[in-house]
């Protein structure tokens, strides 16, 4: 058995290490193409709009000529969040088709949680209806009943808040704020940390 670590990304490969150079080249330009996006992310969040929309919208491109399928969803999942705030849903619901698409080919699960988290925003966003609302509260659920399962907090704790606001004024409030008390217990300190 061997043991290599990679000189530029710090990948670490156990077991058959053949082609190492090329492995480690593909690590680090998948871990570029992520900090750029990330990157990108922050100029629109910062108001450079434009700019990081532009610059998100060419990352997402040249991240899929990477063949990172099971990254895609994630890549796909940035996008579609800048295009939510900036009331682009029509195009943030393709880019989610895409990824749900994306993650039923490749089996994987983890993006499932954000990915539902991003399509109850977008039916927030389009609430208009009463539907709509039943709608985000659904995807929201089901974005932390995942997300629980998986023991990502943080994207739980959005869920629920999500849940919660898709059920403001309405008669289930009271259930939604019961879920949410007990995800951000987890995060408050008690006397015994």
């Amino acid at each position: 058995m061997q043991v290599r670590i990679g000189i530029h990304t710090g990948t670490v490969v156990i077991g058959d290490v053949g082609g190492g150079a090329n492995r480690e080249q593909q690590d680090y330009r998948f871990t570029y193409a992520w900090s750029r996006m990330l990157r990108d992310q922050a100029l629109f969040d910062l108001g450079q709009r434009e700019k990081g929309m532009a610059e998100l919208e060419t990352g997402f491109e040249n991240t899929r000529a990477l063949s990172t399928k099971l990254m895609d969803p994630w890549f796909a999942g940035v996008l579609a969040s800048v295009k939510i705030d900036n009331a682009e849903t029509g195009e943030a619901k393709v880019l989610l088709q895409d990824a749900f698409d994306t993650v039923v080919e490749t089996g994987t699960t983890y993006p499932l949680q954000i990915l539902h988290c991003l399509k109850g925003e977008i039916a927030l966003k389009e609430a208009w209806t009463a539907r709509h609302k039943v709608n985000a509260y659904e995807s929201f659920m089901t974005a932390a009943s995942i997300a629980h399962a998986h023991g990502s907090r943080a994207i739980e704790l959005r869920a629920t808040v999500g849940m919660v606001t898709s059920r403001r004024g309405q008669p289930e409030f009271a259930a939604a704020m019961s879920s949410i008390e007990d995800t951000v217990a987890y995060f408050t300190p008690s006397e015994d940390s």
